[in-house]
This record gives C-alpha cells, structure tokens and sequence, in this order.
C-alpha cells in the first residue's frame, strides 16, 4: 500500500498554492492524520518558489470541519501549532486539497494568536469572496478558538499520539560553516558555562593555541552534541565536550569521539590529551582515555564551583 499522501492548498477559486509530499499516519471517514517529513520539499506555486521544511510536523485534515492543524515536533514534543482556517479538506485518490482562507492560529511559547487577518481582507477582494464566505470564515475562527479551549478533537491529546511513529534521524560530522560553528559554541555555553553563571566570552578566555575543529551531532537538524579537537605542533587537545541535557545517556558522546577518533587517525594524529571535569572521567575512561597523573587541577573560576580537573590521555 502506497503511503505518500500529496497536501494541496488552494486559494479561493481552486488555484493551487502549495502543496507537499506527507505519509500517512491515519485516515477514515472524517479526517486524515499524516506526518511531515523532515528536508522535505514545499512548492511554492504562488511565489514560484520551492522550500526546505527543517523539521517534522503531525498534520490533521478534517473532510467537515474548517480548519487544519500541523504540529511542529522538535526534541520529541510538540513546540508550535499552526491552523489554517479553510473549506473542508478534500480527498481524491492519494491527495488531499483543501482551500486556504488566509485566517491563521498559532500557538508559540504557550500562546495562541491569530495572525494574516491583513491577508484574509486582501484576498477576499482580490478573489471576490461571497459575503457569506467571508462571515463563514470568522465564524469558524471563533469556533476553532473555543475547540482548543475546551480541549476538543483533536486539541485532546490526539496529535501528541503519532509523535512515537516520527523516525528520528542522527548525523556525526566534521562542519566548518561559520553559522554552524556559532551554534556549536552556543551549546557548549548553555551546557558548561551558563550553569556556573559563567559569561559568554568564558570559551574564549579558556582559548588554547591551535586550528579548532568541531565535531557535532545533529538530530533533525538541531545540534545536541559537540567536541571540540585543538591540534597544534606541540600536541592535539580534546578542549570543550557537551551533549545537551536532554540527550545525555544516549550514547551521543561515544559517536561524537567515533567521529574524532576517525578523523585523528586520517590526519595521522597519534595522541590526544584533555582536562576532564570531575564528574566526566569515568566517561573518559570508558572511551580508552586513562589519567595523565594523580594530581587534580585546580583553576580558580572552577574551584568556587567545587569543579576540579585533571589531565588524560589517550595512544590511538
């Protein structure tokens, strides 16, 4: 059975406007639930344009209520909502078309607003809406409103279901992009730094002389991982090692450091040395590291913290 259901929004009139390439989750008589893939591609017919959607949505399509709802699912929970006022969606074969009414609800950050009220007033001369049309249409609003307030279909925990079917996807590499490195940085600040009420600026004061090259971990295009591999012509130092919170204990760090160990072993890298926090040697250890000598490290923006380190080394 073919699961690829093909999404077309049309503007008043049946002009298509977009449309997209989903799978299937659900579909009976009422309704049809599918997901958005992530890199997927939206054709953009009215801008003549085609986009790259950077991450994985649940979408409902109801074939007698007026409005559709796609969810947003970044770090396994869903962060916006976007819903379409519109004519009942329609199905034919393995498509689905609907008809975009221009009025939008969105939640971001807990709060719900409604927004393209300009564009609704626009396109309703520019595509001669009935008056009946346009009164339907602010009805309809009000009506999804008070669904989403009291919880209705499918605002009940129906769309949280279909997160579990999303079939995430991992990616280790070496990256140089200037943007991507920025965002590498901001991770290593958020996971080591700001807890200890730390600066900013703190990675750069910590700084050692050498070319950096950063491994990360990308889930769905979101970095959760980073190491970073200080190389110079006195020695190669592991400097800065982060996952974030959330995906701690999943074994990214051991696929960061299978990334770093390839990549030494490429450029003909031999030794590699770092200075473990404490509460980190034990992973270290696990990896093939092993202490440099008995002695704890003491540096003075870390001791306030109870935070010592010590040296380690690694032959690869």
């Amino acid at each position: 059975m073919d699961d690829k259901i093909t999404i077309q929004a049309l503007k008043y009139g049946d002009h298509l406007h977009y449309e997209w390439t989903t799978r299937l989750l659900e579909k009976n008589e009422t309704h049809i639930f599918v997901l958005g893939e992530y890199g997927r591609k939206l054709n953009h017919y009215t801008k003549q344009k085609i986009f790259t959607v950077d991450n994985w949505t649940i979408e409902f399509f109801s074939f007698d209520l007026w409005f559709t709802v796609s969810a947003d699912v970044v770090n396994g929970k869903i962060n916006q909502y976007y819903c379409n006022i519109n004519e009942p969606a329609k199905i034919n074969g393995n498509t689905v078309s609907f008809v975009d009414l221009d009025l939008d609800l969105i939640q971001r950050n807990g709060e719900w607003k409604v927004i393209d009220e300009d564009e609704f007033e626009i396109n309703s001369h520019r595509y001669n809406y009935p008056e009946e049309l346009i009164m339907r249409s602010k009805k309809e609003l009000n009506i999804l409103q008070d669904r989403i307030k009291n919880n209705k279909f499918p605002f009940d925990g129906s769309m949280e279901r279909f997160i579990e079917s999303i079939p995430w996807k991992m990616l280790v590499s070496k990256i140089v992009n200037p943007e991507e490195i920025n965002k590498a940085k901001l991770l290593l600040y958020r996971e080591l730094f700001e807890p200890l009420g730390m600066s900013q600026d703190t990675q750069d004061h910590l700084k050692t002389t050498g070319m950096e090259h950063y491994f990360v971990c990308i889930l769905n295009g979101l970095i959760i991982g980073v190491m970073v591999l200080v190389v110079d012509d006195k020695k190669v130092e592991l400097h800065h090692a982060a996952v974030s919170k959330e995906y701690r204990g999943q074994g990214v760090g051991k696929k960061l450091w299978r990334e770093v160990y390839r990549y030494s072993m490429s450029e003909g890298i031999r030794n590699i040395e770092l200075y473990s926090r404490d509460t980190a040697i034990n992973f270290w250890k696990t990896i093939g590291f092993r202490e440099a000598n008995a002695e704890w490290l003491e540096v003075d923006s870390f001791v306030k913290h109870n935070i010592r380190h010590k040296k380690m080394e690694i032959s690869i």
